[in-house]
């Protein structure tokens, strides 16, 4: 296992232990969904692949036009 998939796991278990003793297996499903968006987001804002707020304005303003 390297070093990444490591820090994956404990940032899950980490997330997993928060949650209250009587979470279910959907709240544990949607716990580590969301920490993987997060991580998805925030490589592709690392790469540069997001839009700015007057972007997304400009964007939204078009298509309701």
């Amino acid at each position: 296992m390297n070093q990444v998939e490591a820090s994956v796991k404990e940032k899950a278990l980490k997330a997993i232990s928060a949650l209250p003793n009587d979470a279910n297996y959907d709240d544990i499903m949607e716990e580590i969904l969301f920490l993987s968006k997060v991580e998805s987001a925030l490589k592709e804002r690392e790469q540069g692949k997001f839009l700015t707020q007057e972007e997304v304005e400009a964007r939204l303003k078009q298509k309701w036009q």
